[in-house]
């Protein structure tokens, strides 16, 4: 997920990726779609696939939480997303 750049385009399945370069003490990962808790898991690497078709047409953000063990957040990320018919 790149954070800061322009609003990727979705249409079906993707998988979302938690990039977590060197945070080796990372546990697991939640992620959010608009705010909404959509899956968590603490296998790396940390990944879920979004269906898009789920989604209503138009923007949206996903936001990917990083904790480790003691699920103390250690790393966050955020990318806005448009979704097409």
């Amino acid at each position: 997920m790149v954070q800061g750049s322009s609003p990727a385009a979705l249409t079906g399945e993707v998988e979302v990726v938690a990039d977590i370069g060197r945070l080796l003490e990372a546990d697991n990962a939640m992620f959010y779609v608009d705010d909404a808790f959509v899956a968590m898991t603490n296998v790396a690497p940390f990944r879920f696939n979004l269906d898009a078709a789920n989604l209503e047409p138009g923007e949206h953000r996903i936001k990917i939480v990083v904790a480790n063990a003691a699920d103390r957040t250690i790393g966050t990320a955020e990318a806005a997303v448009v979704v097409l018919k």
